[in-house]
């Protein structure tokens, strides 16, 4: 079919139960571009034609192709029904299927994402899965509170099918055996319905990037093996916000019976330690044991650093006997070590921070032991190139700011 010339576009979105379909969801009322083509999807085979899709507020399917309960129908003049998508630019980039019964989550998810994400919101399990299977997206965001969603099956389902999606988890908390039990199924993302305005499009970023991204640091040494270490990232706006992770990642870990290190500067070891204190953990008594190792991140640093740059065999003979002490103190079965770090932020060059990171990854991918690099979020939004280097080189970004 063609796109009458001079014609309008016209969004119009209905809800099961007649109510309107949240203005969010919709968009604004466009003129159509001049005679271009749209295929069976409903997108211009020219990208100049852009500009009549960028409509770009998502519900889309037509009457006989509803994905679901919640739908959009777009009408051109003629009076025909093609499904129109929200931008050839987005569809190349983020195609996702959000699920969820709360209108309003459903308009705050699409509203976030949009103009990045091509959105389809659909409104229970079975429609999710078939939008899934059908339009193939990128991303997958689950309403984990929507009744009847069993949010872990739908995963595993998408999972086993070998459909390359990402899932990203909604809910008003996560606890960390969800966590877990999520990321083992195939999920990718966890985010908080409270901070979903913060954290979505930072999560769809991460998952896109292969990384996943979690609520708190204490799920993290419940991923732990006795097989292999792992590099994480804590991206923090104050130094309460970051003590308060750095706390939560150690006191998991040392009931697992891990063995934590701390690589801080001073002030923030002494807060550390404070916590741990005030929770019930005989720190002196951790240390003599070598469950827990406080290091000065700026000694470690000066010990380390030739010509501006971590020397790596420095680094390895520094660091190789303490990881193998704190790991024959570890009373639990993995042996694990769990290390927080903060050495990275204070070299000055971002090319010694990226190479640094390297450094670590390749360190820990050796060894039983888990890093948790702390940034100040400050230091992360000052470049983008060194924004995405650092975020490159961990495997789970935890929620930040």
């Amino acid at each position: 079919m063609m796109l009458p010339r001079d014609g309008q576009l016209r969004a119009e979105g209905r809800l099961r139960d007649g109510a309107a379909l949240p203005a969010a969801l919709v968009g604004p009322r466009r003129d159509a571009a001049e005679d271009e083509p749209l295929d069976r999807a409903g997108v211009s085979r020219a990208k100049k034609c852009a500009s009549v899709v960028q409509t770009a507020h998502v519900i889309e399917y037509d009457n006989d192709r509803q994905a679901g309960n919640v739908h959009l129908n777009v009408h051109l003049d003629d009076g025909s029904t093609p499904l129109i998508e929200s931008s050839v630019a987005a569809m190349e980039k983020i195609r996702a299927v959000i699920v969820g019964e709360d209108p309003a989550v459903l308009a705050a998810a699409c509203d976030l994402l949009l103009p990045e994400v091509l959105a389809t919101a659909v409104d229970n399990r079975h429609a999710a899965i078939r939008a899934v299977r059908r339009l193939r997206p990128n991303l997958a965001v689950l309403d984990v509170s929507m009744p009847g969603l069993d949010e872990l099956q739908t995963a595993m389902r998408f999972k086993a099918e070998r459909i390359p999606v990402r899932v990203v988890f909604l809910s008003d908390r996560f606890d960390d055996a969800f966590v877990v039990a999520g990321l083992s199924v195939g999920a990718s993302g966890f985010v908080t319905k409270p901070r979903m305005r913060d954290d979505l499009v930072a999560a769809v970023r991460h998952v896109r990037g292969g990384r996943a991204f979690v609520p708190a640091a204490s799920a993290l040494p419940q991923l732990h093996t006795p097989r292999a270490g792992a590099h994480h990232l804590q991206i923090y706006p104050t130094d309460d916000y970051l003590i308060a992770a750095v706390h939560q990642f150690f006191a998991a870990a040392l009931r697992r019976g891990d063995a934590a290190l701390a690589v801080a500067s001073a002030p923030h070891l002494q807060q550390i330690e404070a916590r741990l204190t005030g929770e019930g953990f005989n720190v002196s008594r951790l240390a003599a044991e070598a469950r827990y190792t406080p290091i000065d991140a700026r000694e470690a640093l000066a010990a380390v650093v030739e010509d501006g740059y971590v020397n790596g065999s420095r680094f390895v003979a520094l660091f190789d006997p303490i990881i193998a002490r704190a790991s024959g103190a570890g009373t639990g079965r993995s042996r694990h070590v769990t290390a927080f770090g903060e050495m990275a932020p204070l070299l000055t060059d971002a090319d010694a921070v990226i190479r640094f990171e390297r450094l670590v990854s390749d360190f820990a991918a050796e060894r039983t032991v888990s890093v948790l690099c702390g940034y100040h979020v400050e230091r992360m939004t000052a470049s983008k190139h060194l924004d995405d280097s650092i975020c490159r080189e961990h495997s789970i970004v935890v929620s930040g700011p």
